[in-house]
């Protein structure tokens, strides 16, 4: 009777074994689906990265405000479910000298497995933006460094102002 008892632990500790995989579990180290990085920079001096003041993105369409407070860089979600991303910028958010441009982002969108615990991401390619003209548009430029987006160790976008 021992033996059966000894044989049933050591067959169903060696299926809990088997049973788990890498699979069964999601980590952060896994590849997600990427955010937009984009730096900010003088466009008198471009050598030099320059914070916007109190800077807040807003999607078109969303009534979220990302508020990044004064930075030279941030990262924006693109929505994955279309090819076109469009984001209001604000310069001095919620102050009396408020200044708003919008930025088009459109792109091609990749669906790739990453694992069956952590399913898809989407991998942007071809990113083109463009700015919408206005009569006080405080975003001059832009330069396009990456025009995939597929991880975030690197900026993707520079924007002048």
């Amino acid at each position: 009777m021992k033996y059966y008892f000894l044989l049933f632990i050591v067959l169903s500790v060696s299926t809990l074994f088997y049973n788990c995989e890498k699979d069964d579990i999601c980590l952060d180290s896994e590849p997600k689906t990427s955010r937009l990085i984009i730096r900010f920079k003088d466009a008198l001096d471009n050598t030099q990265f320059k914070s916007v003041a109190t800077l807040a993105v807003q999607g078109i369409g969303n009534s979220a405000v990302l508020n990044f407070g004064t930075t030279d860089s941030i990262a924006i979600p693109l929505n994955a479910a279309t090819d076109l991303s469009q984001f209001k910028f604000f310069k001095n958010y919620n102050e009396t000298t408020q200044n708003s441009d919008q930025c088009d982002f459109s792109y091609t969108r990749t669906d790739e497995f990453v694992s069956r615990a952590c399913g898809y991401r989407t991998v942007f390619e071809n990113l083109s933006p463009s700015i919408v003209t206005d009569t006080d548009n405080w975003i001059l430029s832009y330069e396009i460094v990456h025009t995939t987006l597929n991880n975030e160790d690197e900026k993707h976008l520079i924007i002048y102002h």
